[in-house]
């Protein structure tokens, strides 16, 4: 489904709808709404640099931000998993700097993407259990935003190379190998998701956002908004 960005994000998990609400006066905080969309409040998160976030079985991940005891210029950005049972927040990481975390295979992993080097972005896959790593090797030095799981042996991604063109990728975890979906271009392209052989993401090509569809087998790039100013993106269903 096409859902709106608005206040936050948006995710549809087994039946229930997940909804980030915040603004500039509120601290953020995430909704479930049921099918008679109640909003029913799950969790009030901490700082954070970035709405993103993921759920899988209940379980919120997302990165937050903290700060040094002491020196409170030195700033990190870890990750942290919400348990819908227990309630209770655990930080799984101690002093990154992690983005855009997903859950996938299941939600036994995550991936995410590492900037503790600046000069060297990474894609990091994590063991939920044992936080044992493994890095994806980037030596185009490509700058990742958003992997998402595409197969279980591909991550879809967002790529940023260093010149300031972006395209959209498919990563292959095994080899480390990089096939690119689109044309290298200076225009904004949104969060990508993937659905029946077909990926939908967000794009500024006629000068605002659109959303627009990629057929994988066809290679066609489809425009389906037409409105004069839109800021969606596509959520998977899962």
């Amino acid at each position: 489904c096409l859902l709106s960005r608005g206040l936050g994000d948006v995710y549809k998990r087994q039946g229930f709808i997940y909804k980030n609400i915040y603004s500039f006066d509120k601290p953020s905080k995430i909704y479930r709404l049921s099918e008679n969309n109640k909003p029913e409040l799950i969790h009030f998160q901490g700082i954070r640099l970035s709405n993103y976030f993921d759920i899988y079985n209940g379980n919120i991940l997302y990165a937050a931000q903290f700060f040094h005891t002491r020196w409170h210029l030195e700033d990190y950005n870890d990750l942290v998993i919400y348990n819908g049972s227990t309630k209770k927040c655990e930080r799984i990481t101690n002093k990154r700097r992690l983005f855009n975390p997903q859950y996938i295979n299941h939600g036994k992993e995550i991936i995410a993407v590492d900037l503790s080097k600046p000069s060297l972005p990474q894609l990091i896959i994590m063991n939920v259990n044992s936080k044992e790593e493994t890095r994806i090797k980037n030596p185009e030095k490509y700058f990742f935003s958003y992997p998402k799981e595409f197969s279980t042996t591909e991550i879809m991604v967002l790529l940023r190379d260093s010149i300031g063109q972006s395209n959209l990728a498919i990563l292959n975890k095994n080899t480390h190998s990089i096939e690119t979906l689109l044309p290298w271009t200076y225009h904004q392209l949104g969060i990508p998701e993937y659905y029946n052989n077909q990926i939908y993401f967000a794009a500024s090509f006629s000068g605002i956002d659109h959303i627009y569809r990629l057929d994988l087998e066809s290679k066609k790039i489809e425009q389906l908004t037409t409105v004069s100013y839109t800021h969606l993106r596509a959520h998977e269903t899962r």
